[in-house]
């Protein structure tokens, strides 16, 4: 391995490993708004998916460290790969569940759904209409 693609290599996982740490954390806080009833939550697909996808990416990002640290290609654990990947899938289909439960458990709590646009990709929900101007 050349000391361009090893360069190359720590450049993606530097920037990609804080990027998705803020992704979970902020995920994480969106369960949080969830839970203990805020007056706005933001709460979608992703939100709902990412603390059980990132097993699956953290082992990708230390298989691309290693390989990178080591100079070789790191062989693949079988049977831990396969672990994440079902994690990964059954995060994939909790999401989607959570995320309908989520909608129909709040608006029959008396929350409003702000519209942002044509997509229906994020959600904001509120207490109170005026909220969603902010």
């Amino acid at each position: 391995m050349d000391i361009e693609t090893k360069d190359r290599i720590y450049l993606i996982s530097f920037i990609m490993i804080p990027l998705f740490l803020f992704c979970v954390v902020s995920s994480l806080g969106d369960y949080a708004n969830y839970f203990f009833l805020a007056e706005k939550i933001d709460f979608y697909f992703v939100t709902a998916s990412m603390p059980f996808l990132s097993p699956f990416f953290c082992y990708l990002f230390y298989l691309l460290l290693m390989s990178a640290i080591k100079e070789k290609i790191i062989k693949i654990n079988n049977k831990l790969a396969i672990i994440t990947v079902l994690i990964f899938i059954f995060g994939l289909l909790f999401g989607t569940f959570f995320n309908l439960y989520v909608r129909y458990d709040l608006v029959s709590q008396g929350y409003f759904i702000c519209k942002k646009g044509p997509s229906a990709k994020s959600n904001t929900y509120v207490v109170s209409p005026k909220l969603c101007r902010y």
